[in-house]
């Protein structure tokens, strides 16, 4: 089997987020899902009832009951006879059934989920890389500003600064790369996208607003080191080439020209990603336009979908 394959029955495990009622029965996993985290066993229907969050009011429990059987019949469930609240003849006949994931059901599961927490760790850490880039910015121009500046410090706060905005720029590339793949996606993956597409929207709009914040606090931050550029990059090149050719006064000034011209290299970077220079868009600004223009495209995505589970479902009829 081709590992890009599904397995025989996979798609089915699938068909719940694009049925017609996706929010009942996500409600439904919700709880069968809490409750392997908490090691019980099994669930009753009335205990689906009474746990879970419904959407838009509790539905019946006929109505829960039927959603178990289709669960179990897609293969996210599987149901077994109970026979410990039997009392009575009349108990003994009436289907009473208890309910538990399938091995599928859990994978289903745990891969929506890992899904999910992927795309709000790439959020969550975007957010905190900028506060940091912000707080070494800081940091630096008080550095700068001291007399005579401590070289040690400063050279410190600037590999700091640095790793931490390669950091934020590879992470940014994937998380975009991320987003566009999870828009085009096969059918069951875009499926789970839909499932989750509030949350996925939050992330979105919740990143997008702090990138706006701390992306001006930090060009500002930028354009104040502006006066003290060539002597901060100075002293980090001059660090850098300490030791590198000991004793060789010519080797040293060549040491310390391509270090900086490294760590000039390395500043613009920083400065194209926070400040316009008047012809181009800054790089912060292109992440926070392909962000917005991603949530329209991520709507489409999930209206495509429904369409044709939809046209589908009136073709199987």
């Amino acid at each position: 089997m081709s590992s890009h394959t599904l397995p025989r029955g996979a798609p089915a495990l699938f068909s719940h987020v694009v049925a017609d009622n996706a929010p009942l029965y996500r409600a439904i996993l919700d709880v069968f899902a809490a409750s392997k985290r908490q090691f019980r066993l099994h669930l009753r229907t009335d205990e689906v009832l009474a746990e879970a969050a419904w959407p838009s009011g509790s539905p019946s429990l006929e109505a829960v009951q039927q959603a178990l059987g289709q669960l179990v019949e897609w293969g996210n469930l599987q149901s077994q006879p109970d026979t410990a609240r039997v009392a009575t003849i009349e108990d003994f006949y009436r289907k009473r059934l208890l309910y538990r994931m399938t091995f599928g059901g859990e994978a289903v599961e745990a891969g929506l989920q890992a899904f999910v927490d992927a795309l709000a760790r790439r959020a969550e850490l975007q957010s905190v890389a900028l506060e940091d880039i912000r707080a070494r910015l800081i940091s630096l121009g008080q550095l700068m500003r001291e007399s005579p500046a401590d070289a040690a410090k400063v050279h410190e706060a600037l590999r700091d600064l640095v790793h931490v905005f390669e950091g934020l720029s590879n992470n940014a590339e994937a998380f975009m790369a991320g987003l566009a793949r999870t828009i085009e996606l096969q059918r069951a993956d875009v499926a789970a996208v839909m499932s989750f597409k509030t949350r996925l929207i939050d992330y979105l709009q919740r990143f997008i607003g702090d990138l706006v914040t701390r992306s001006s606090q930090i060009a500002e931050l930028l354009i104040d080191l502006k006066p003290f550029e060539r002597l901060l990059l100075q002293i980090a090149s001059e660090r850098d080439a300490r030791n590198a050719a000991p004793g060789d006064t010519d080797m040293d000034a060549e040491t310390v020209d391509a270090r900086l011209m490294a760590w000039r290299e390395r500043w613009a970077g920083l400065s194209r990603w926070f400040v316009s220079d008047g012809r181009d868009r800054a790089q912060a600004e292109l992440l926070r336009a392909s962000a917005l223009s991603a949530i329209p495209r991520l709507l489409q995505a999930v209206s495509l979908l429904l369409g044709r589970a939809r046209a589908a479902a009136g073709a199987a009829r």
